[in-house]
């Protein structure tokens, strides 16, 4: 079963792999629980050699999920 982050990560990474332009800057934000789907949305991009330009979260909890 997938989790509500799990969804938002996945339907993000899609759109971002989708309509990503090589030479784009990517600017990932959350807030709150969003904050926990950006950093696992960064580290998905970041498999893929995908450049995270910057990650904003702001009020958000991790769970030993280190994006570097």
């Amino acid at each position: 079963v997938e989790t509500a982050v799990e969804a938002m990560k996945n339907g993000a990474f899609d759109y971002v792999t989708k309509n990503y332009k090589k030479g784009e800057p990517i600017i990932l934000y959350g807030y709150s629980m969003g904050g926990v789907g950006v950093n696992q949305l960064a580290k998905q991009l970041k498999a893929k050699d995908i450049k995270v330009d910057l990650m904003v979260n702001v009020d958000a909890a991790f769970y030993n999920t280190p994006y570097f």
